[in-house]
């Protein structure tokens, strides 16, 4: 904390504060060291980071792009870390172009944007189904010589598979193995959703397996899209084994593994093991979506 410019106990105490949900306070504090003339609290990009980014995770982006443009008023030049904080901020706010925008910019001042920029961007455009630029984008980072990691494959790959467009996720899934990034409990989500979704049940059970040999630890996203594959295509046996098997280790079911399963036996006519697991959701605090009611 030596070099931030700023006296440590207030740099935590900005960050505690942000991390304990009070953002306003940390506003007021930072307002103070604003007024203090003092070199000991002489504020740096550090100090401004902390506080956008802890505007950003809070969503108050407006206060955090009032900030970013303050701290250039002011001769502080924004780092790598301050535009990934604004672009990533942008991007979960929806707000697409002004992510797009502060990216142009950034490469315009001469910051050579990293890969959490491009994961951050590409995660963006894949979330808005902007496939094409999403991609476009991923094969500009490679041609900088920034190589994607497992953040990034699989942003790009989870827009593919939501896209329907799973060869092009399944061909980015081996590239990644390829070149030695390991896929993670997200990627595989990503793929074994995607090939439920488009009736590939089989390939779906292959990569699940393959995903436990690994070591990679399903969650409850991976667990809720194999026993909706299941359901849908009426193997209700395999898809309720599934579902005790990951309350056995420890994976809780969400609304979306519920409603699954009380489709998934409501289709099947087995009304009781329906009402039976509808009451259990119940028990365990689950609370019963539009989806769950309509099974």
């Amino acid at each position: 904390m030596v070099d931030l410019g700023v006296q440590p106990d207030t740099f935590n105490m900005l960050s505690g504060l942000f991390r304990a949900g009070k953002g306003e306070d940390a506003l007021k504090l930072f307002s103070k060291m604003q007024l203090r003339d003092n070199h000991e609290m002489s504020l740096d990009s550090n100090t401004y980071n902390v506080m956008i980014d802890g505007l950003c995770k809070q969503g108050q982006l407006q206060k955090a792009n009032d900030l970013f443009l303050e701290m250039q008023d002011h001769g502080c030049i924004p780092d790598v870390v301050t535009y990934n904080t604004m672009i990533s901020g942008f991007c979960k706010g929806g707000q697409l172009e002004k992510a797009n925008d502060l990216f142009l910019k950034m490469e315009e001042k001469g910051r050579a944007p990293d890969v959490v920029t491009y994961s951050a961007l590409i995660s963006g455009f894949c979330k808005e189904g902007q496939m094409e630029k999403a991609n476009d984008l991923f094969l500009k980072m490679e041609e900088k010589g920034r190589a994607p990691d497992v953040v990034t494959y699989s942003a790009l790959i989870s827009g593919f598979c939501k896209e329907g467009q799973m060869e092009k996720a399944n061909d980015l899934f081996l590239e990644m193995e390829e070149k030695g990034c390991t896929p993670n409990v997200v990627t595989y989500s990503a793929m074994i959703n995607g090939f439920c979704e488009e009736g590939q049940l089989e390939k779906a059970n292959d990569l699940f397996l393959e995903m436990e040999e690994k070591g990679c630890t399903p969650n409850v996203v991976t667990y809720s899209a194999m026993i909706n594959g299941f359901c849908e295509e009426g193997q209700l046996e395999k898809a309720n084994d599934l579902f005790l098997e990951m309350e056995e280790k420890g994976c809780t079911p969400d609304v979306v593994t519920y409603s699954a399963m009380i489709s998934g036996f409501c289709n099947g006519g087995q009304l009781e093991k329906a009402n039976d697991l509808f009451l259990k959701m119940a028990e365990k605090g689950c609370i019963p979506d539009v989806v769950t009611y309509s099974a």
